[in-house]
């Protein structure tokens, strides 16, 4: 595969270039090219879930306008799984059972544990947006996810607070959620491997909203900074954490907007996390543009629109060398190297991970700075 320019025009003709005029809108006549979706569009995780469903949708409008798959139109089937493991399964054996199904998007980790079994025996590629993890990899042959890589999330953070921030004794505060509790404790293992302490180590409910004795406790045992990286309840999170004076350094992982900062009144100013994209690389600042003419407002979440929009490009981009090529699409979705996306340049390892680099990102005057 060649690596794909950031110009548009030039990512037009890397992608969709074949020997019919790609310029003109797919044939709707025609029939389509359909991949399935499993989001969770409802439940705990919906507001992340729906921003990578926009961005799937800006991706598909785009492939769609310069001519689909060699002329025939893109269809993007997205189902609700309600964040229920047991939907997630019965939606996978519904696409499995449509020979129209060439591959399948799956929003996180949680889906995809419980759809990959009938997408593996129907030999359908599936790709996690929002997660990428050896144990997503260990799932099958026809996994793959460009979610942010789990063990470089905690890695870095560690590392981080321990090297830059000079901190040796931490608190760890978890979401009671998979891939919360996952790096969490992945964080304390290496944190400790490094030399540092956890003084601490608090789950919390994803219910929950009311912190602030748990905080409290926390804070008396004078932590030099607090990792948390909670998938509930952000907002009111770290505004009971500034509430109750902490003045010590705080890091999380990949959950921080431009939405949760601007709802915060400036409770997270300051606050440090590791994430897996650039909001302001080539890419990315297309996305925006596609995104304001689509939908009339700001892109408030670009890290998951971003995900939605490569995950639709990254199918659609192997959809067209299996349709010009023959060679199956897992395939194809394997030979993709440096492919460039509003998250960053994408590999797929042999494994079907992108092993995304990590940066670690402050909030500072209200937006996300790299952090120096």
């Amino acid at each position: 595969m060649h690596k794909i320019p950031g110009v548009i025009s030039a990512l037009i003709i890397s992608l969709f270039s074949s020997s019919i005029a790609l310029c003109e809108p797919a044939d709707t006549n025609k029939s389509p090219v359909t991949i399935g979706g499993i989001f969770c569009l409802t439940g705990e995780v919906a507001s992340g879930c729906n921003a990578i469903r926009e961005g799937a949708e800006v991706a598909l409008d785009e492939i769609n306008r310069a001519g689909g798959i060699n002329g025939r139109p893109l269809r993007f089937d997205i189902q609700d799984s309600h964040f229920n493991p047991r939907e997630a399964h019965t939606l996978a054996k519904r696409f499995s059972a449509n020979p129209e199904v060439k591959g399948v998007l799956i929003s996180g980790i949680v889906e995809t544990k419980s759809a990959a079994a009938p997408l593996e025996r129907a030999k359908i590629p599936y790709l996690t947006l929002w997660d990428s993890a050896p144990e997503i990899e260990a799932l099958g042959d026809y996994s793959f996810g460009i979610g942010p890589w789990l063990p470089a999330t905690y890695e870095l953070a560690a590392e981080f607070v321990f090297n830059r921030l000079n901190a040796r004794r931490v608190a760890v505060i978890a979401t009671n959620a998979e891939w919360s509790l996952g790096v969490a404790k992945g964080f304390k293992d290496k944190f400790q491997e490094l030399g540092g302490a956890s003084i601490s180590y608090e789950e919390i409910n994803p219910s929950d909203s009311d912190f602030r004795s748990l905080l409290t406790r926390v804070i008396r045992g004078n932590p030099e900074a607090i990792y948390a990286p909670i998938t509930a309840h952000t907002i009111p999170f770290f505004k009971q954490l500034k509430q109750l004076g902490y003045a010590g350094k705080v890091i999380t992982s990949d959950n921080i907007t431009d939405q949760v900062i601007a709802q915060s009144d400036g409770a997270l100013e300051g606050v440090m996390q590791t994430m897996a994209s650039d909001p302001d690389n080539p890419e990315a600042l297309h996305l925006k543009r596609l995104y304001k003419e689509r939908f009339a407002k700001e892109p408030l979440m670009m890290v998951f629109h971003s995900w939605g929009y490569d995950g639709v490009r990254l199918m659609a981009h192997a959809l067209k060398e299996h349709d010009l090529t023959g060679t199956p699409v897992r395939d194809c979705l394997l030979q993709i190297k440096r492919f460039s996306g509003a998250t960053g340049e994408i590999t797929f390892s042999e494994e079907g991970s992108w092993r995304s680099p990590l940066k670690v990102f402050e909030v500072r005057d209200g937006k996300l700075r790299i952090r120096d």
